[in-house]
């Protein structure tokens, strides 16, 4: 059904997720309708409003005054910043690695999802966790460590990247080093 058949005065289609349109009526009102009801609530007498509300106490801070709004905003305020200034600095620091003698725990894994991807020829964190057996979180890490050292390129809409290197040579002929 489209639009197109629609009766008007309320008729409309209702997208819900997925694509569905669903035939729906909405209460419509006319503009007499609406005019009638402004003028028999002002036949009601004048509003009385709640000066709180309305008042401007002149420092042009829009900050509430009174109940649960201002407390909540005094707290806000008092609180200690939390923010992280760095978001993608690695918070593990491999070096402190108990038992590894500096040696990064990852190195091997690392390793081998390189072996992975220069021999497929496929590189993308999900085909990494597959051929690995490992999760989400230390697939994308790898792949982030192979975009830096140049192995792959940035991901595609499908969360594919280009493999920069052929072989062990970079594109600009530098050679890949394990270590």
């Amino acid at each position: 059904m489209g639009a197109e058949q629609l009766l008007g005065q309320g008729d409309m289609l209702f997208m819900a997720g997925g694509g569905r349109t669903t035939r729906v009526h909405g209460p419509f009102c006319s503009d007499s309708e609406v005019e009638s009801v402004v003028a028999h609530l002002k036949r009601q007498g004048r509003p009385s409003y709640l000066e709180a509300v309305t008042a401007d106490d002149g420092s042009g801070d829009e900050k509430p005054t009174k109940g649960a709004k201002a407390d909540k905003a005094d707290r806000a305020e008092k609180a200690p910043s939390n923010e992280i200034e760095d978001t993608d600095a690695p918070i593990f620091d491999a070096g402190a690695y108990a038992g590894s003698g500096g040696i990064d725990p990852g190195a091997e894994l690392y390793d081998q999802a390189v072996q992975v991807v220069m021999r497929d020829r496929k590189a993308s964190t999900s085909y990494i966790q597959r051929r690995l057996q490992i999760g989400y979180n230390r697939a994308a890490s790898i792949m982030e460590r192979m975009e830096i050292e140049g192995i792959v390129g940035p991901a595609n809409h499908a969360g594919k990247r280009e493999i920069l290197m052929e072989g062990g040579h970079a594109a600009s002929g530098m050679m890949y080093d394990d270590d």
